[in-house]
């Protein structure tokens, strides 16, 4: 289901012969961009938590300050509401 949106967005949606687990999806996405020349790669999770409307200021932030690796975090927002539990807290 998340595929059949990704794809009518835009995006080109990878489809594995084998269930590789988060890790081999991901190296298979990297890889990906890296054999078609990217510049950048953007991962998020399927959940929503991370708009897409944000990608364009990762992607500024990265090019304003040279970086090869940036994290964005949904804690850090002055208007974010999520506070989570301190077990939540330890375990992240």
């Amino acid at each position: 289901m998340v595929d059949r949106v990704a794809e009518s967005a835009g995006a080109i949606v990878l489809r594995l012969a084998l269930n590789l687990g988060v890790g081999g999806a991901l190296r298979a996405g990297f890889r990906f961009a890296v054999d078609h020349h990217y510049v950048a790669v953007v991962q998020v999770d399927a959940d929503g938590q991370q708009p897409a409307s944000q990608i364009r200021d990762l992607i500024a932030a990265a090019e304003q300050h040279h970086a090869h690796l940036v994290i964005g975090s949904r804690y850090l927002s002055p208007d974010t509401k999520l506070i989570p539990t301190a077990s939540r807290r330890f375990a992240m």
